[in-house]
């Protein structure tokens, strides 16, 4: 019976070696499915600050953002355009401008605006409320256009 005993077993040592590279591939895993883009931060006059600057009788001009990529600039009589750029060119640089997004536009395309609007030099450039479908139609017709339609309380 004594050839039947059990005699225990040397401890191998860990090899470096494979802790090594399970480290470095979790290191290039967590390096390329990071994010290494840049938050911006968007200057907007609130509500109260653009009505109490606005006691002149000009109305701003208002640049409604459709779903579909195109806008409508409304001075005088609407205008709409298939994109942003077309619009820029007829945008009036002495006036205040209101920015109007449909309900179901994605929030980075208003961020690419307002980011392409900050290098004209406006005097103001103000982001409004979201409008529904039949909003953005009366916004921009000129004889609804208000002072307390666009800053509803």
């Amino acid at each position: 019976m004594s050839s039947l005993a059990i005699t225990p077993r040397r401890a191998r040592p860990i090899s470096l070696t494979a802790l090594i590279d399970v480290v470095f591939i979790l290191l290039m895993f967590f390096m390329l499915t990071s994010s290494f883009s840049q938050w911006l931060t968007l200057p907007l006059a609130s509500q109260s600050a653009v009505t109490t600057n606005s006691r002149s009788d000009e109305l701003p001009q208002l640049l409604v953002l459709h779903h579909d990529g195109s806008v409508t600039l409304a001075q005088d009589k609407p205008a709409r355009f298939d994109a942003l750029e077309q619009a820029i060119g007829q945008i009036d640089h002495s006036s205040k401008l209101v920015v109007l997004p449909e309900a179901d536009i994605q929030v980075q395309r208003i961020v690419e605006v307002m980011t392409t609007l900050a290098t004209l030099e406006l005097p103001a450039v103000t982001l409004g409320q979201a409008l529904s479908g039949t909003d953005a139609a009366t916004a921009v017709a000129p004889p609804a256009r208000s002072q307390s339609a666009l800053f509803p309380e």
